[in-house]
C-alpha cells in the first residue's frame, strides 16, 4: 500500500488509500495539528494522486496486513502474560 504526501494541505498531511473505484480512492488521512497526530477518512480523485506528483509524492510503502497482524499478535501476547499473571498469583 502506498503513503502519499498531501502537500496541498497546509498542515503535515498523509494519505493511506485503501480502496478504489473508477474515480476516487478512498483511504484515510494522517494529519500533524499542532503537534498531536489525527486520523480522518478521506477521498481523493484518482487522476490526483495518479498525475499531480509534484503535490501528491509516494514517500514510502506499507503493508497494511503485516501490520494488522502485528498489532493483534501484541494484543494476544499481552492478554496471554496477563492471565499467566492472574493464575501465578492465585497459587
Amino acid at each position: 500500500m502506498k503513503i502519499y504526501q498531501n502537500l496541498w494541505a497546509g498542515k503535515e498531511t498523509y494519505f493511506i488509500p485503501l480502496t478504489h473505484n473508477n474515480e476516487v480512492t478512498s483511504g484515510y488521512s494522517v494529519v500533524n495539528v499542532d503537534g498531536i497526530w489525527n486520523l480522518y477518512k478521506g477521498n481523493f480523485y484518482n487522476d490526483d494522486l495518479k498525475n499531480d506528483t509534484e503535490h501528491f509524492p509516494i514517500i514510502g510503502e506499507l503493508d497494511f496486513n503485516q501490520l494488522l497482524i502485528n498489532e493483534i499478535l501484541q494484543i494476544l501476547q499481552k492478554n496471554k502474560k496477563e492471565q499467566q499473571d492472574l493464575y501465578d498469583n492465585i497459587e
